[in-house]
């Protein structure tokens, strides 16, 4: 797999990578991530900077949004699971 290009925009680090013909857009905030894989041809990889516009920023940090809030209702579960019986 070979990285494309990559940037940071509005806070989220963005990664176009490119393996049999096939591309990557890697969307990365935090620990969370988003990928999107577009066939050669599909979008112009060198113009991809002017498709990311504002509505799709807004879209992208909503779908972060709510893989943060699943994600920490995973853990709060998870915490619960933790009660270990106590052993003499």
């Amino acid at each position: 797999m070979r990285t494309i290009n990559e940037w940071t925009q509005d806070d989220l680090r963005i990664t176009i990578l490119h393996h049999n013909d096939k591309y990557t857009l890697k969307i990365e905030s935090g620990l969370l991530e988003q990928n999107y894989k577009l066939r050669d041809g599909q979008m112009d990889m060198a113009k991809v900077n002017n498709h990311l516009d504002q509505n799709f920023v807004y879209a992208i940090k909503s779908i972060f949004s709510r893989m943060d809030n699943a994600k920490t209702n995973l853990l709060s579960k998870s915490e619960d699971l933790e009660d270990f019986p106590e052993i003499i």
